[in-house]
């Protein structure tokens, strides 16, 4: 049957569901996003894990509408569930992107804690967005070093918050940051400057 628009709204980025409506054609191109990664940890998919996995989920899709946050993708292995976000995707133009993301990440972070082990990591930067593949199949994606950033971030962080530096200069007036070392990342010439975004207390 038919997926109800409201429902599918929740999961399918705007653009997708404009295209697929006939409103617009999906173009590619590189463009000044602040990705997200979300990863919810179990050491098992047994029943409770599911339905532990399953509400989490649903708390952090209800925190990125709510910070304008794009769910891009879901993916699920052995050791858990993983969620990726995009925040001033194309074609929509928005400012203080980062500035939502670390929002969004710490309050995802924050309904989270003693309620299921996970990790997020933000990053800031030039992206490819665009449709990867072809029929039958096809995606709507980002691509690029900064989505690795992220993603490595995201594997770093224990039950909090990592971003780059670029997201912590973006969000200083409204967060403060603690710095957490450094990394190495495929894509990045040096070792990437690692921080704990955290409310102003």
């Amino acid at each position: 049957p038919p997926v109800p628009p409201a429902l599918a709204a929740r999961y399918v980025p705007e653009i997708v569901l404009q295209r697929i409506s006939g409103q617009r054609e999906l173009q590619s191109e590189f463009a000044p996003i602040t990705a997200m990664f979300v990863t919810f940890r179990t050491e098992s998919w047994d029943e409770d894990a599911t339905g532990l996995l399953s509400e989490a989920t649903l708390q952090a899709l209800d925190i990125l509408n709510r910070y304008e946050g794009t769910l891009v993708s879901a993916r699920q292995d052995l050791d858990g569930l993983t969620l990726v976000a995009g925040f001033g995707l194309p074609p929509v133009v928005r400012e203080r992107e980062a500035v939502r993301a670390n929002l969004a990440a710490l309050e995802i972070s924050r309904a989270m804690q003693e309620f299921v082990e996970h990790g997020i990591g933000v990053a800031t930067g030039h992206t490819f967005c665009g449709v990867c593949g072809s029929d039958p199949y096809s995606q709507y994606t980002m691509v690029g070093p900064i989505v690795n950033l992220a993603a490595r971030l995201m594997q770093r962080a224990q039950n909090e918050v990592l971003c780059d530096q670029v997201s912590r200069h973006l969000s200083q007036d409204r967060l403060r940051c603690s710095a957490r070392g450094q990394m190495e990342v495929k894509g990045f010439a040096g070792h990437v400057e690692v921080y704990r975004p955290e409310w102003h207390e």
